[in-house]
């Protein structure tokens, strides 16, 4: 990954963090390593349910789905961090999207569980969290 891919990742993670923790998550552990894969966030919901968050940033998400913006492969990984972690409830994709001063943050609960929706080409509308 370029260093410049590499930085807006890292500034979408903290945003996201930020996000999370106004809407009242508990922010547990960014950039975690569990069994040889990287969790972006650990965190408990609102509900005190616990968490991992994929963070992905894009100037436009326009049509893809949840599926297309994450790949196979990076979602065969997810299901096995949802295994790997006890006590994890799910596995949530926080969409940053547009560009600096002008994001959106969309939530998608559950993208690690199958026979879901999202995997089906569900739209991205559901579950905003504000930008902090």
């Amino acid at each position: 990954m370029s260093n410049h891919r590499a930085e807006i990742g890292a500034a979408a993670e903290r945003e996201a963090a930020a996000a999370l923790a106004s809407a009242g998550w508990q922010i547990l552990a960014c950039n975690l390593r569990v069994a040889g894969l990287e969790i972006d966030i650990l965190a408990r919901d609102e509900t005190g349910r616990l968490v991992a968050v994929e963070v992905r940033a894009r100037l436009r998400v326009g049509e893809a789905t949840p599926a297309e913006i994450l790949g196979q492969r990076k979602r065969a990984a997810l299901r096995r961090q949802r295994e790997a972690i006890s006590g994890l409830t799910r596995v949530d994709l926080l969409l940053v999207a547009g560009p600096p001063g002008e994001r959106r943050l969309r939530l998608v609960r559950g993208v690690a569980e199958r026979g879901t929706r999202w995997e089906e080409g569900g739209r991205i509308t559901r579950h905003p969290i504000g930008s902090p």
